[in-house]
């Protein structure tokens, strides 16, 4: 045995936290049969499957080998994303989430340390029996992610029957809205109206209540330590989530929402000014919820009426990550400083207030917990001066981390945009910045002036 085989598992273990690509942990495995056996843990704790081929192959040798599945903590599983270049048979593509589904159903008995199951499928439902198997036999499965797409699940369904999970996230795909599922009177009697949306259950009649009824009994209900919540879909619809506002999870730290989760009722429509009044919002459920840390609010700016700056003073006290939009970082940003202000102050600077005018968030709590905020959706520097932009950078005095898109007009400085952003972020170790039209900089040739002056660390 070569003096590198008799090293004990813990060190190869500790080798394999510093391979970041899953290709050199793989060719490490291939040294010998005793460092195979001693790096099967790290090898294993994490796969990713795509395409049913590899999921049937991969879960077929999980299904034989219970030494291999035992260290597999976490299984990430899309059936209908195919990575190979020979496309599957197309009468096979449709039933690919029942076949797949059913692999991992007979699998899972071997799964016992899985802590972290994702089910990322299209538009068809996988075999319930898999949910099934997975509660019943995955003790430690504290995590899962599914999606809705064309059909939903049947009220009764496993999915619906977890208790006590850490972390919940839900994809709404492309069928789901294809198919109006996000419209509560589909198959009710009552008529919709703009205030009433997917979330809200309002109508009882309606073919999706039964569903997300179950699906929110199980998170408030029974769900109590809850810790990640993530509600995304991929249309710009804003919608109302009445349940997500009166729960109540003390150990949420990770929250991630789509447009289709924010109160946006009509200013002046009938009977929705009282309604507003009686019942919570989502600023109420950030209020409520000091814990959070990553805050992601990933729907479309122009879709977002979601208005943050009467957010009381004192919410989001430990939020250290955040991703949307840029004026929902300003509104966050701009709170009025005075403390008991109980969500209903008026905000720090008006809609068309000069930019110029130094940005009195400074004085919160997030300036000194924020460090690391993304913007995913381009934006345009017609709409948004350098000085807009440096005048709530510069409050952030923790921020660490950014990472912005710009879409530059023809004549623009593009020098400006970069010196404001380097000079706005004196402590700045990552910046990811991206440029969706030729700017006028040389970029290389920038960012290594301002580091050789001190302007970027």
């Amino acid at each position: 045995m070569s003096s590198l085989e008799s090293l004990p598992t813990e060190i190869f273990l500790e080798i394999a936290g510093y391979l970041s690509l899953a290709s050199d942990l793989l060719q490490l495995t291939q040294v010998s049969r005793n460092v195979y056996v001693k790096m099967l843990p790290a090898l294993y704790a994490d796969v990713d499957l795509h395409g049913a081929e590899q999921s049937e192959r991969t879960l077929a040798m999980l299904e034989r080998c219970p030494d291999v599945a035992r260290h597999v903590r976490k299984l990430a599983v899309h059936p209908e994303h195919e990575s190979l270049s020979r496309p599957r048979d197309q009468y096979r593509v449709w039933d690919n989430a029942g076949v797949v589904s059913r692999c991992v159903m007979r699998a899972a008995r071997n799964l016992d340390a899985l802590h972290h199951f994702e089910w990322d499928g299209e538009d068809m439902l996988p075999d319930d029996r898999m949910w099934a198997e997975l509660r019943a036999r995955c003790p430690r499965l504290k995590s899962i992610g599914t999606t809705f797409g064309c059909f939903l699940p049947r009220p009764t369904s496993s999915l619906f029957q977890f208790d006590d999970l850490r972390q919940f996230s839900l994809t709404l795909k492309d069928g789901f809205y294809a198919h109006s599922l996000h419209v509560p009177s589909r198959g009710g009697s009552a008529p919709l109206k703009d205030h009433q949306v997917l979330l809200t259950l309002a109508d009882p009649a309606s073919e999706s209540e039964p569903v997300f009824t179950r699906l929110w009994d199980m998170l408030t209900l029974r769900c109590p330590a809850l810790e990640a919540l993530s509600i995304v879909g991929h249309s710009s619809e804003p919608s109302e989530a009445a349940r997500l506002y009166t729960a109540h999870w003390p150990r949420l730290r990770s929250l991630t929402l789509g447009a289709l989760v924010w109160n946006t009722s009509v200013p002046g429509q009938p009977g929705v000014v009282q309604a507003q009044e009686s019942s919570p919002d989502f600023k109420a459920f950030l209020y409520k919820h000091p814990s959070i840390e990553s805050l992601h609010l990933v729907g479309r700016p122009s879709s977002n009426q979601l208005d943050l700056s009467a957010l009381d003073h004192d919410a989001l006290p430990n939020l250290n990550e955040f991703s949307g939009s840029f004026a929902h970082l300003r509104m966050l940003v701009d709170r009025a400083s005075a403390p008991g202000n109980g969500g209903n102050a008026v905000p720090a600077q008006v809609p068309n207030a000069n930019p110029a005018v130094p940005a009195s968030g400074g004085t919160t709590a997030l300036s000194k917990t924020l460090q690391r905020v993304c913007f995913p959706h381009a934006m345009h520097l017609r709409d948004l001066t350098p000085l807009s932009i440096s005048r709530v950078l510069l409050s952030l005095h923790a921020l660490t981390s950014l990472k912005v898109t710009f879409v530059i007009q023809g004549g623009y400085d593009s020098n400006g945009i970069l010196r404001t952003l380097a000079t706005s972020c004196p402590h700045l170790l990552d910046l990811d910045l991206t440029c969706t039209t030729k700017p006028s900089f040389l970029l290389v040739s920038c960012f290594l002036g301002f580091i050789y002056r001190g302007e970027l660390c």
